[in-house]
């Protein structure tokens, strides 16, 4: 195609320069916090410049030509989803991201600076939500002073593995924690070996429950299968 025109193309320079007013916008990723997958239908606003996100075709939350403010308060409505629904977030502008090329100085910079960025949003799967045979599974109830607490933050560890697990429980007190057990071990054939680990839970960060300790278990030596559900059948007291 010709152009009976010219088409100027504005310098880098200019487009960088000091005084130029910036287009100021957030982008926000929503994710499964266990498999880290991109979330549907997660809807996100700015109630205070009456802004809603759109999603963009990779699933980020996109706010586009914002208002010039320091911080922006960002909700989210994730009816219907699964997830327990997340806390407001504060995002100070312009938002900070962290690219893959930068460099850091040791790894304590890189963790400071990579808890500044915002963009990452993880979800924690309701105990309904969770599904039986997508990984190693502790589902039970919480009691504390004799009534079911809800919104109990439960962190899990299995023997092996490092990481560490975390949800809540719903409103009736029920959790269903999914964990990760130790890298499989494949036999000579290259068959995966069926994994067992033992398992603690933490809740609130001070009760603990192990499944080697539990009475009435009625895994193999207090060890759990991998791909399989497990179910406390006593209620955690954690008064």
């Amino acid at each position: 195609m010709t152009h009976t025109f010219d088409i100027d193309f504005e310098p880098r320079t200019m487009r960088e320069a000091p005084e130029r007013i910036s287009i100021l916008d957030i982008v926000i990723t929503p994710l499964d916090g266990f498999t880290g997958r991109i979330v549907s239908g997660v809807r996100a606003e700015i109630k205070k410049q009456a802004r809603r996100a759109r999603r963009s075709l990779s699933g980020h939350l996109v706010f586009e030509r914002l208002i010039p403010a320091d911080r922006n308060l960002v909700e989210f409505d994730v009816t219907g989803t699964g997830y327990f629904p997340p806390r407001p977030r504060e995002i100070a502008m312009p938002q900070v991201r962290v690219k893959p090329t930068d460099s850091f100085a040791d790894e304590d910079e890189r963790t400071a600076i990579l808890d500044t960025d915002t963009r990452l949003l993880r979800l924690i799967r309701r105990p309904e939500a969770v599904i039986d045979g997508e990984a190693m599974i502790v589902r039970g109830g919480v009691l504390r002073d004799g009534t079911w607490a809800a919104g109990v933050e439960v962190t899990g560890e299995a023997d092996g593995n490092p990481e560490v697990f975390r949800t809540l429980t719903n409103e009736r007190g029920v959790f269903a924690i999914r964990l990760r057990p130790p890298t499989p071990i494949l036999d000579a054939d290259a068959v995966r070996v069926p994994v067992r680990a033992r398992v603690s839970l933490r809740f609130d960060g001070g009760h603990e429950w192990r499944s080697d300790e539990a009475d009435g278990t009625d895994e193999e030596s207090g060890t759990l299968a991998d791909l399989r559900t497990h179910v406390i059948r006593d209620p955690i007291d954690i008064s």
